[in-house]
């Protein structure tokens, strides 16, 4: 039987991740706008993104927004 992900749950927890995290690390849309800069500048627009984080992929959502 394959495993679906509750999309309510699914928006939960990324936006209680986000919550920790920005309290956690000083100036996080900071360091994630230049991540994405740099990643642009070196690269160019990515069309795929691997997120090798811990979490549930906020960095990698934003990127591609």
């Amino acid at each position: 039987m394959p495993i679906a992900l509750d999309p309510a749950r699914t928006a939960g927890r990324r936006h209680s991740w986000d919550r920790v995290m920005t309290g956690f690390v000083p100036g996080l849309r900071s360091l994630e706008a230049a991540t994405a800069t740099a990643v642009e500048a070196v690269r160019g627009t990515p069309t795929r993104i691997l997120d090798l984080g811990g979490g549930p992929g906020v960095l990698a959502e934003r990127m591609t927004a």
